[in-house]
């Protein structure tokens, strides 16, 4: 996700957490990589507030991750808990936008594996 303008200057170790959480993710071990994940939303809810764009970002990621260990409420939860936050912002930038896009794919790969299951 290409982040430009004040998205790309907050919260470096925010940002370094969740990029433990995706190298641990693409190195298999997935709990491990939720864990970083989860430290990762939390650190921006604490400093930002629930509807933190890093915290939205961060959700999705944790999100992504819990999709590819089968654990449906949870995910389901972030999602909606995001998609609430956006609807707050007056207007979208194209962060934002790009954001709800990624949201939309990832509700659509859920619905698209629990249909096969």
């Amino acid at each position: 996700m290409a982040v430009g303008g004040i998205h790309a200057l907050t919260h470096p170790a925010g940002r370094a957490l969740g990029g433990l959480g995706k190298t641990l993710e693409e190195a298999g071990k997935l709990d491990d990589a939720a864990g970083f994940a989860q430290q990762a939303l939390d650190h921006p809810l604490e400093h930002e507030g629930a509807d933190a764009w890093w915290a939205n970002c961060n959700r999705l990621d944790l999100a992504r991750m819990l999709h590819n260990l089968s654990r449906s409420a949870e995910k389901l939860s972030l999602l909606d808990e995001l998609q609430v936050s956006m609807e707050k912002l007056a207007e979208l930038d194209e962060d934002d936008q790009q954001l709800l896009v990624e949201v939309k794919e990832l509700r659509r790969s859920i619905a698209s594996d629990e249909l096969r299951s």
